[in-house]
């Protein structure tokens, strides 16, 4: 009696498995699309991961916001070194 009832929820289990992945597919399809179409006009793509988290997340950035992001980071470190002082 519990075999024929263990056999049918474990198909059940497994069909419902099998249909969701389409939609998955689907998805990465469409990521996969936006991030072909983001890098033909000139954006870089990169994965990154976030502090706190071991997912890394897709980032689009042009070659212009890039370099803009490593000379504001490269003058506030320059700052940073005149107001504090070293000790050895």
């Amino acid at each position: 009696m519990l075999k024929p009832l263990f056999i049918s929820v474990f198909t059940v289990t497994l069909l419902s498995a099998c249909a969701s992945t389409p939609t998955a597919t689907a998805e990465k399809a469409k990521t996969e699309q936006a991030i072909a179409a983001a890098e033909k006009s000139g954006m870089v793509c990169t994965r990154e991961k976030k502090l706190g988290s071991n997912k890394p997340i897709r980032t689009c950035r042009t070659k212009e916001q890039i370099a803009l992001e490593r000379e504001t980071a490269q003058r506030e470190m320059g700052q940073r070194e005149l107001r504090s002082p070293r000790s050895f």
